[in-house]
Order: structure tokens, then C-alpha cells, then sequence
């Protein structure tokens, strides 16, 4: 989950809104990433279990 911070403080300060502050950032970006890490998860899943 320190990886998703770091991306978050990185996202906010060099991002395409910075004006925007994190708040607003995270409503609308959070969402996205988590959907993301989690589809990236269950991807991984299944090629473990394939390669059994």
C-alpha cells in the first residue's frame, strides 16, 4: 500500500490539477487506481494457478 501513497503525493504535486489539492485528486483518481491494482491482482491470481 506505500507504493499507492507515494504515487498518490507524486500524482498531486506533479499531476495535471495541482491547483486542484488532493482531496479533489482523490475522488476522482482513487477510484480508478484501486480498480487497476485490484484487476492487476486477480490477473496475477489466475496465472499462478494456471502454472499449478
Amino acid at each position: 500500500m506505500f507504493h499507492a501513497v507515494s504515487w498518490l503525493m507524486y500524482a498531486d504535486v506533479t499531476g495535471p490539477f495541482p491547483h486542484m489539492g488532493l482531496s479533489a485528486f482523490l475522488k476522482i483518481q482513487f477510484p480508478y487506481y484501486c480498480h487497476n491494482l485490484l484487476r492487476h491482482q486477480s490477473q496475477q491470481q489466475a496465472w499462478i494457478q494456471k502454472r499449478r
